[in-house]
């Protein structure tokens, strides 16, 4: 089993994992620098509501897609900051599908505000030794078109938000058809458990999944990972501190 600290990484602080079994023919080196490395240039150009595509940073280097390459394993987020859960949530992908996964930051959010270049510069720079994908696709349906066949892996709360109609202007045939859209678009997803408002450990067998594309969900046991820390908290704990 994997688990996450509750803790933001400081430079006294490294991720801690429980980790049964080291595969190093298979991990990545997920070297998460304490302080922030310099992003020394900028994007020649970034994905917005008319341009859509993939802006790479790639070992200090930018490029601009119209797509990515299929198969990929993909880790979406805000990264604000980054932390343990992250990096566990790469970890397990990774030897669950072996195969090194990307992580994928969006210019554009469903429930959060839209983020300008220099902010988009100061949350790639917490990577070392990954690949950043930055996008304009707010919804898991826009990152099925830029990502064919792509293994998202999401958190139990994404997971609910993806299969809530109420992100489908309350329509749920309308839903099911986004769904399938992203079915047919190669998407699968891979589920980590959360822990809920009330305190208690939410797993992926206990959504509501229509049968129709109940094949695209494959979940993460407690018993593989659990990580109870969020960037809500750690923005909370550092405003209060």
């Amino acid at each position: 089993m994997i688990t996450a600290s509750a803790t933001s990484l400081t430079p006294q602080s490294e991720p801690k994992f429980a980790v049964a079994a080291r595969r190093p023919d298979i991990e990545p080196n997920f070297s998460i620098l304490p302080e922030r490395i310099l992003v020394t240039s900028r994007p020649t150009q970034l994905p917005g509501p008319d341009n859509a595509g993939v802006a790479w940073y790639r070992k200090g280097h930018w490029s601009f897609v119209s797509q990515g390459p299929p198969g990929e394993v993909i880790l979406s987020g805000s990264f604000n900051p980054v932390h343990d859960g992250h990096l566990g949530l790469l970890r397990i992908a990774r030897q669950r599908l072996n195969k090194k996964p990307i992580c994928e930051l969006s210019i554009a959010n469903v429930d959060k505000f839209r983020i300008d270049q220099t902010e988009v510069i100061t949350r790639v720079a917490q990577f070392r030794d990954m690949d950043v994908a930055v996008t304009h696709a707010a919804t898991f349906r826009e990152k099925s078109l830029l990502f064919p066949a792509a293994t998202f892996v999401i958190g139990f709360d994404t997971a609910c938000r993806l299969l809530n109609p109420m992100y489908y202007q309350h329509d749920t045939e309308f839903m099911l058809n986004q769904l399938q859209e992203m079915q047919s678009n190669g998407a699968q997803f891979l589920v980590a458990g959360r822990i809920s408002d009330s305190g208690n450990f939410t797993e992926l067998d206990t959504a509501a999944i229509p049968r129709q594309i109940r094949s695209m969900f494959t979940a993460i046991r407690e018993s593989e990972f659990r990580c109870d820390l969020s960037s809500t908290d750690i923005r909370a704990r550092q405003n209060h501190s």
